[in-house]
């Protein structure tokens, strides 16, 4: 899957991927701007594709071919989901071992473009996919219990947000900046635990859907998740 994409010299690209084998490369794409049927449009962002490519012993290797295995006309036809996904696909570049093969980062990203192809529109979708991005390589914040004692809110209660510390912080500890409404903490919970393959979370009734509590909520998500890239995340 393509991240990153920039010419060099007068006919060619380098391009950074992130792969199943092995994890974020960087790889010369050979007279990729002279020719548009070079390597079949497989260069273009928000596909999946399956690419050949020979790595050698340098830090940039070589792209062999390209090609499309899935295309999504409805996201690229929405401005505001190619922003959701720019936005993810930035992220995985930021945190994606170099060199070391992590299947699930595609997998999350791929159920990102589904999610936003099926519906432009779909609110949450990218701080959920961020959530399962940054708990695939062990960078998430805490937000079940206080990070300093551990002390675990009650289900469905609101919390105190700490970037800097990494995640929810109880009064008694120092609080944080930032308040998490207790659907805003529940959203969170629950996209960490679909990350790591655990249970679903309960925090929040049954009759409320992700969708609902995500449109009531989603600023706090956000801001919290925004504070937190910035401050344990390279750029």
């Amino acid at each position: 899957m393509l991240l990153r994409s920039v010419d060099f010299g007068e006919a060619d690209r380098i391009l950074t991927l992130v792969t199943d084998a092995h994890g974020r490369i960087a790889v010369m794409a050979r007279g990729a701007r002279r020719s548009q049927k070079r390597f079949g449009g497989a260069l273009e962002p928000f596909a999946i594709v399956e690419a050949s490519v020979a790595m050698g012993v340098g830090e940039v290797g070589r792209l062999a071919e390209a090609r499309v295995l899935r295309a999504f006309p409805r996201l690229i036809g929405s401005l505001d989901a190619m922003r959701e996904a720019g936005h993810a696909l930035e992220l995985v570049r930021s945190v994606s071992p170099q060199r070391h093969g992590e299947p699930r980062l595609l997998d999350a990203i791929a159920a990102l473009f589904e999610e936003l192809d099926r519906d432009a529109t779909s609110v949450g979708v990218f701080a959920r996919s961020s959530l399962r991005v940054l708990a695939i390589v062990g960078l998430a914040p805490r937000v079940t219990a206080c990070v300093s004692c551990g002390r675990a809110p009650e289900p469905g209660q609101a919390a105190l947000f700490d970037a800097g510390r990494g995640g929810i912080v109880c009064r008694a500890c120092g609080g944080g900046p930032l308040r998490l409404s207790g659907r805003a903490r529940a959203f969170m919970i629950d996209a960490l635990r679909a990350a790591e393959g655990g249970p679903e979370n309960h925090e929040v009734d049954a009759r409320e859907s992700p969708s609902e509590i995500a449109r009531t909520d989603l600023s706090d998500v956000e801001a919290a998740l925004d504070a937190f890239v910035k401050r344990h995340v390279r750029s």
